[in-house]
């Protein structure tokens, strides 16, 4: 096909009827290299099925020691929204019987239009325990879900900023999937979404995948 790579991607899988895209994080056409950064955010800002970001340095004997998808972090903010993401780890699950780990991260603070611009202002502690508490349960019921298909799940709750937060347990457990909703909104305040999952797409070492709020498993 012919013409700018994000929008021809966009418009075969709507006309194919295509339930996933799979892209890799660096690649070329027969011409000239794609800016796939550009490409990648493009499309994952208007695709309606799940979007899977395989990084392209990770070589098939790390994919095979590990296992493909063998240890997957699942962040999400305590929302229906971001838990669009669950029923695509059932499915995974079942069929690779991969390690998950779930995280909620807890801002500490929130910016507020002020007089004099826009502050910060961080949350007391009783509040923040209590967010955590929420959070927790919230995770513990998310965690029932996945009983069935008997993969090992863990549950973590941190507080900090989101996008620093799931990069970095992303590397403390050593998986070789992230999978979220791209689109989510917490039970203290809206992530700044688009940009936690932007510092994702452009940090992380890891494979991606990003799953629509709306989505819905065919």
């Amino acid at each position: 096909m012919e013409g700018k790579a994000a929008e021809q991607i966009l418009d075969y899988a709507e006309k194919s009827d295509i339930s996933l895209i799979i892209i890799s994080s660096h690649g070329r056409s027969g011409i000239a290299p794609w800016s796939l950064g550009g490409t990648a955010s493009k499309v994952l800002h208007r695709v309606g099925v799940p979007l899977i970001i395989v990084r392209a340095k990770e070589t098939p004997e790390e994919s095979a020691e590990a296992g493909l998808f063998g240890r997957i972090l699942v962040p999400l903010d305590g929302s229906e929204r971001s838990a669009a993401v669950i029923p695509y780890m059932t499915e995974l699950t079942k069929k690779l019987g991969s390690e998950v780990t779930l995280l909620q991260v807890v801002e500490p603070g929130k910016h507020v239009h002020t007089i004099g611009g826009l502050d910060y202002v961080p949350f007391k502690d009783w509040d923040i325990d209590k967010v955590k508490t929420s959070a927790q349960r919230c995770l513990d019921e998310v965690s029932s879900k996945l009983a069935g298909t008997k993969a090992p799940v863990k549950c973590e709750v941190r507080v900090g900023d989101a996008a620093r937060e799931i990069i970095k347990l992303a590397a403390e457990t050593g998986c070789n999937l992230i999978a979220m909703s791209s689109h989510g909104y917490s039970g203290v305040e809206a992530w700044a979404h688009g940009s936690v999952t932007g510092k994702i797409l452009q940090t992380s070492k890891q494979s991606l995948m990003f799953v629509p709020s709306l989505g819905v498993p065919r």
